[in-house]
């Protein structure tokens, strides 16, 4: 699919790794911290079913975009609290 069709302000922002999203949480400012509000880190996998994602980028983050009958609320659980 053409990744044109997608806005990126529509998509999940996801890592690869728990080491990923932890070094990438950590290098936000404190005030984006606080804008964006999150508290917890969570696990999952996702199926092809689910919806698309971008190619993972060299610091493992990736953009995920949800399919309109997709429900992810048994994919993923929360490991940890920031």
């Amino acid at each position: 699919m053409d990744d044109h069709q997608y806005c990126a302000r529509c998509g999940i922002s996801l890592f690869d790794t728990l080491a990923g999203a932890r070094r990438a949480y950590e290098d936000l400012s404190p005030y984006t911290k606080t804008k964006l509000g999150y508290s917890h880190l969570a696990q999952g996998i996702l199926n092809e079913p689910d919806g698309w994602m971008k190619p993972v980028g060299k610091n493992g983050h990736f953009s995920f975009f949800e399919s309109m009958d997709a429900d992810l609320t048994n994919n993923f659980i929360i490991i940890e609290q920031l």
